[in-house]
């Protein structure tokens, strides 16, 4: 939240601007994950530790919800790392800043 909070009363200083609105999100969230790729990627990639973890984290690049792994080492350690949503038997990431990170970075 800080980062993006951020990110946007720096684009509306630099556009000298008062109101969010569409456009300026969406900006804002691009940049966010170039300012913050460091964090994100030590958040899902560098965290991922055990086998498989990175592989069912990085299948979000192209879909929004999976079933939840097989493994269940690996449904703890995601659950414990507090990445996931869970609904029904759809996951998605919790944070949709993550998700879009690893869409277009990670």
């Amino acid at each position: 939240m800080q980062l993006i909070a951020e990110t946007l009363v720096d684009l509306l200083n630099d556009d000298q601007r008062t109101q969010v609105d569409d456009d300026i999100m969406e900006r804002a969230l691009d940049k966010a994950i170039v300012r913050g790729h460091t964090v994100l990627h030590q958040l899902m990639r560098g965290e991922s530790t055990l086998p498989g973890e990175w592989d069912y984290l990085s299948a979000f690049r192209s879909q929004d919800t999976q079933p939840a792994p097989e493994d269940e080492a690996l449904t703890r350690s995601l659950r414990h790392r507090l990445l996931i949503a869970e609904k029904g038997d759809d996951w998605r990431l919790r944070v949709p800043l993550m998700h879009r990170w690893l869409q277009q970075r990670g």
